[in-house]
């Protein structure tokens, strides 16, 4: 259910990341590729998707094998 406060918030807090997240996702596809996600081709987005979880698993130290 949906509370007044997150309407006139435009929505609850989950959507406007998702959202946010979303339309950021739309901006870095148009800086490389010259148009948004959806309207990327098929091998754009799979190489904008894997670019993406590269530079994530760099920051989080995700697929290292361990030290110790």
């Amino acid at each position: 259910m949906t509370r007044d406060s997150d309407r006139d918030k435009g929505g609850p807090a989950g959507c406007r990341t998702s959202c946010g997240q979303l339309a950021w996702l739309d901006r870095r596809s148009a800086a490389l590729y010259g148009r948004r996600f959806a309207e990327a081709e098929p091998r754009q987005q799979t190489a904008l998707l894997a670019r993406l979880a590269a530079e994530r698993a760099a920051m989080t130290g995700a697929g290292r094998p361990d030290v110790g």
